[in-house]
């Protein structure tokens, strides 16, 4: 290869010198390779080309957003099992929601929260039907990083209800209300058309039942996915989603149960509980009652529950 020449030969320095400056600065510049090729034109970059997301819309069924999602890429049928609402409760879009379990970054499968257990449901067997391993392995966990107080999922803040009044007519379709919450302490800055995403806790009356029907004591440590270390008490109140019995907590249940019928039916439910309702099964609580001869551990009850997720809500002013 042809060395390029920056310095005169009559410059004030030996014939090593100069060789040695011609090179560093022909590395600075980055010009010796296009030296190498003379005349080479970088390739041109491919034209970006828009996606389109036809499955999108709300309105439609599930399985027609599926059918819609035919044939593009995994990611994609994943996304096309999402609410489509983009609404952030999952802390995804849904379009990185998929995403992220598509590569395997993501494990938790019902953060969907307007798609609820029927989109979880159609992406465990959207995965359990994957014919292609995961395009890229999952990067390693970096520290979350801090978020100011109010501003994040992790970092919530305490808020007094005022009032809560229905805004939708008796019996209407979809119920409609109007939240009021005192924010003064909280400092929080927001406006009109922002949303609030709101923690519920769960009744404690409820969780105390849960606790005496598991015969603990509820001061049991539980550790929850980010690592944090709390009561069993304090993950039934605040972490965990006593609504929607998962299929963890139907094979965990299966498999501690005593009684070959609690766990034949128990089993079942694992695979499809799309029966649970005709069952009696609306919630945790009533698969605890439906299946007396199943109690397992509070510490792996708590590990099989699903997570709470926070509900959204647009402020109006």
């Amino acid at each position: 290869m042809q060395q390029l020449v920056f310095l005169p030969d009559n410059a004030p320095f030996t014939e090593s010198q100069r060789a040695w400056l011609n090179g560093f600065v022909a590395g600075l510049l980055g010009m010796e390779r296009a030296q190498a090729t003379p005349g080479a034109t970088p390739p041109a970059a491919e034209p970006q080309v828009d996606e389109d997301f036809p499955w999108h819309d709300p309105t439609l069924a599930l399985e027609e957003r599926i059918k819609l999602a035919s044939g593009r890429p995994f990611e994609r049928q994943l996304m096309a099992a999402m609410g489509q609402l983009d609404c952030g409760q999952c802390g995804y879009l849904c379009k990185t929601y998929a995403e992220s379990i598509a590569i395997g970054a993501e494990a938790d499968l019902g953060k969907c929260v307007p798609g609820g257990r029927i989109t979880a449901k159609k992406l465990k067997e959207l995965l359990a039907h994957r014919t292609s391993a995961p395009a890229t392995r999952p990067a390693p966990v970096a520290a979350p990083p801090i978020v100011e107080r109010g501003y994040g999922r992790a970092a919530p803040v305490p808020a007094r209800l005022i009032s809560s009044a229905p805004l939708s007519a008796p019996g209407s379709e979809r119920e409609v209300r109007h939240v009021a919450l005192e924010l003064d302490e909280s400092a929080l800055l927001y406006e009109p058309g922002d949303s609030l995403g709101i923690w519920p806790c769960n009744n404690p009356d409820e969780v105390e039942l849960l606790i005496a029907i598991l015969r603990a004591k509820g001061s049991e440590a539980v550790t929850l996915p980010d690592g944090a270390v709390i009561s069993a008490r304090e993950a039934l109140g605040r972490e965990c989603d006593l609504r929607a019995p998962s299929d963890a907590l139907y094979a965990l249940l299966a498999r501690e149960a005593k009684d070959e019928v609690d766990r034949s039916r128990l089993s079942k439910l694992a695979e499809d509980d799309s029966r649970a309702d005709a069952l009696g099964v609306h919630d945790v609580l009533d698969a605890l009652l439906e299946f007396p001869s199943a109690r397992p551990s509070i510490v792996e009850f708590v590990a099989a529950l699903g997570r709470m997720q926070p509900r959204l809500y647009s402020i109006a002013c």
